[in-house]
């Protein structure tokens, strides 16, 4: 039997994360955060509890990943918003929608996370800096349409 090489050990590594951060966003947004173990999420990936903290350091880690892995999925849906005119709003809403019916486990996490923002300062501190990020961008599409 040969050994591994790189290549696989990182393909396999990767998938792992991959399991354990669905199961973590399916087990967040249904159960909420404070609610889910870490083991819990193990089992459902169907890993160790020390196979998640090879990923992440911590719940909170985890959760940081999952925060950033949805607001990724939906600024990496958006046109280059800062080229367009007026019907860039109704692109936006368009998009927002679409989004939301492919990805409703991350808008649900999301969604639920806004009702704990005070007992999970992290949670506050991303939120707020990606609220400026899109107050900058409508405040320069609504001077942009007069």
């Amino acid at each position: 039997m040969s050994p591994r090489t790189a290549e696989l050990s990182e393909s396999m590594k990767a998938e792992s994360r991959k399991k354990i951060l669905d199961a973590a966003l399916e087990l967040f947004a249904h159960h909420g955060y404070h609610a889910t173990s870490v083991d819990r999420i193990a089992r459902a990936a169907g890993v160790s509890k020390g196979g998640i903290y090879v990923h992440f350091s911590s719940k909170e880690d985890l959760l940081k990943g999952l925060i950033y892995a949805s607001m990724e999925a939906g600024t990496d849906a958006m046109p280059d918003m800062e080229q367009k005119a007026p019907d860039l709003l109704r692109d936006i809403i368009s998009m927002t929608f679409s989004e939301l019916s492919k990805n409703r486990e991350h808008f649900k996490l999301l969604h639920g996370l806004t009702f704990q923002v005070g007992s999970i300062e992290f949670v506050n501190t991303i939120a707020t800096e990606k609220y400026k990020h899109y107050m900058t961008l409508f405040e320069k599409i609504f001077s942009e349409m007069g």
